[in-house]
């Protein structure tokens, strides 16, 4: 998961931009990026 949240940073991309490439719409783009950054177990997205 550290590997993931530093490429996230590095990628300078917004949560809604990372969720809707993680095929989420609207406000569950940020929704989900933010709990994907935010969360320990990645299983639980």
């Amino acid at each position: 998961m550290e590997n993931a949240r530093r490429a996230f940073a590095a990628a300078d991309i917004s949560l809604d931009e990372l969720g809707r490439r993680m095929g989420y719409d609207g406000k569950s783009a940020r929704k989900s990026a933010w709990f994907l950054n935010k969360t320990i177990d990645p299983r639980l997205c």
